[in-house]
């Protein structure tokens, strides 16, 4: 039970935009999860727990915080023992554990390995049919396209997320994929369209509340507009 409540706690710090908290609380959660007796289950809260794959999904999480706090050595140790914790049949955690190694690869220059590893989150995430894992590598594997300068290869993948993230009514995916979509088309100069998708981000951020975004999104419009 503490370790859940530990991670869920972390969600809402990571949504928020709050990220040392959202590290703070992962990683009571993970402590919390190894210290427990594992096979059994939660007592007094409804939720559930995936015991198999769980300390690679809590340390997939500790990652994705250092990388949006831009603690990028820190994100990719993470990410390397979410990969090291990957049970053999892991075909419900390892798209979304890919993707993040994907997305932190780009973040170090390491282009090709990023795309590597984009390519074969995605296609797991195809083989096991889960809607927002699918969004999420799509959006991943665009950023690093974006990265190379292959925007129309972008693009397309963006679409899809764009379009399952709608369809999940995920915001995180939402913001994320509109953001990248909006800057891929003012990259080409298809102001309208770009104005158009970083207003549906903000609009996402604005629900979620989490305030780092929304400057992001406000910073991107000015941008925009400024170039019309």
């Amino acid at each position: 039970d503490r370790s859940l409540v530990f991670e869920k706690c972390g969600d809402v710090y990571r949504k928020s935009g709050d990220y040392q908290k959202a590290i703070d609380n992962y990683s009571a959660a993970l402590s919390a999860w190894q210290e427990s007796v594992q096979d059994t289950g939660p007592e007094y809260v409804p939720w559930v727990i995936t015991r198999v794959s769980r300390n690679s999904n809590l340390c997939r999480k500790i990652s994705i915080s250092h990388e949006q706090a831009s603690n990028y050595d820190e994100a990719y140790s993470w990410i390397n023992k979410a990969v090291e914790y990957l049970p053999a049949d892991s075909e419900n955690t390892a798209p979304r554990v890919y993707a993040a190694k994907s997305g932190i690869l780009r973040r170090k220059g390491a282009f090709e390995d990023s795309v590597l590893w984009g390519e074969r989150a995605t296609a797991i995430a195809v083989q096991s049919g889960n809607p927002r894992d699918i969004a999420y590598s799509h959006n991943i594997l665009a950023n690093t396209f974006i990265e190379m300068g292959q925007l129309q290869d972008a693009v397309q993948h963006l679409k899809k997320s764009v379009a399952i993230s709608e369809q999940e009514q995920d915001f995180i995916g939402i913001s994320t994929a509109n953001n990248n979509l909006g800057a891929c088309y003012m990259y080409q100069d298809n102001l309208d369209n770009a104005i158009t998708h970083y207003k549906v981000a903000l609009d996402a951020d604005t629900k979620m509340q989490n305030d780092a975004m929304m400057a992001i999104d406000y910073n991107n419009l000015g941008e925009a507009y400024i170039m019309q």
